[in-house]
């Protein structure tokens, strides 16, 4: 045999494993892919179906609950914070939750003496004390037990900070 003829035997010999290994490597990754979207599509399936039917008297409730609460934003309102020597500020947007059209309508018209209390605690506030979300949940509590103790009828059930600005 010539010295071309054990080249050229010698290469289709190495290329028959390497084409196998890879066809197996291609075979392997499309059943790994089937498998998994066979899997999605039976656990899947079947768990969207039963959730709807286990929990949609729920989300019909909730849907209810929602559809009574109302939000009402008040103004925003900028404060010096405690022992920053007038050198940092604290601007807060505030959304007060509540489900009685009657505490809504009170919530807008104790606004001067809402935005009193508001300010009065804020710039009772250093930055540590609001730097972290313990501090903010906190903060929220007093302001939701102080207008609570403000109105005459109802309560409120949440306070949100729609916007909390430290500078």
């Amino acid at each position: 045999m010539s010295e071309p003829e054990k080249n050229a035997e010698a290469k289709g010999g190495e290329a028959a494993p390497k084409k196998k290994r890879s066809m197996l490597l291609i075979l392997a990754g499309g059943l790994m892919l089937g498998g998994t979207g066979l899997g999605i599509y039976l656990w899947g399936g079947n768990k969207s179906a039963s959730a709807e039917d286990k929990h949609g008297s729920v989300k019909a409730l909730a849907a209810d609950t929602k559809a009574k609460t109302q939000v009402v934003t008040l103004k925003p309102i900028v404060v010096n914070l405690r022992n920053s020597k007038g050198t940092r500020y604290l601007k807060v947007t505030i959304g007060m939750e509540t489900t009685s059209e009657s505490v809504a309508s009170e919530l807008q018209k104790l606004s001067p003496q809402l935005s009193d209390f508001l300010i009065d605690r804020f710039c009772n506030v250093d930055i540590a004390d609001v730097d972290n979300s313990v501090g903010r949940n906190k903060l929220k509590r007093e302001i939701l037990a102080g207008t609570n103790e403000l109105l005459e009828n109802g309560y409120v059930n949440a306070v949100y900070f729609t916007e909390f600005l430290i500078q």
